[in-house]
């Protein structure tokens, strides 16, 4: 049983919005930096975006409508393209946070 499947539930408390359009989909797809599961755009294709309570913790759902989630793609794309943490040869054993150098020129200072 698929989450839309428990979501349409005509009991269900479930706050939905209208649907998300195919071009809003493609949209987010062509900025999200992994793939999206088939189960989180068919729900976008049943409410783009919503909330409501859930049985088990954390006891309440959200769902991000497309234009926020793409909001966000485009955030952590551009996060990700200005930091960019580089590792000295010494340190290629162990990737921690700690072993990171930041790389001033990739934000544009020197």
């Amino acid at each position: 049983m698929g989450v839309l499947h428990v979501l349409s539930q005509p009991k269900r408390e479930w706050q939905a919005k209208a649907p998300a359009s195919e071009l809003e989909i493609a949209l987010l797809e062509s900025q999200a930096r992994a793939d999206l599961s088939a189960e989180y755009l068919e729900l976008l294709r049943f409410s783009n975006g919503g909330e409501g309570p859930l049985a088990l913790p954390p006891l309440w759902f959200q769902l991000y409508a497309v234009k926020i989630a793409s909001t966000f793609a485009t955030l952590i794309g551009t996060f990700l393209k200005t930091f960019q943490p580089s590792c000295s040869s010494a340190a290629t054993a162990d990737l921690s946070p700690s072993h990171s150098t930041y790389v001033p020129g990739h934000l544009g200072l020197s």
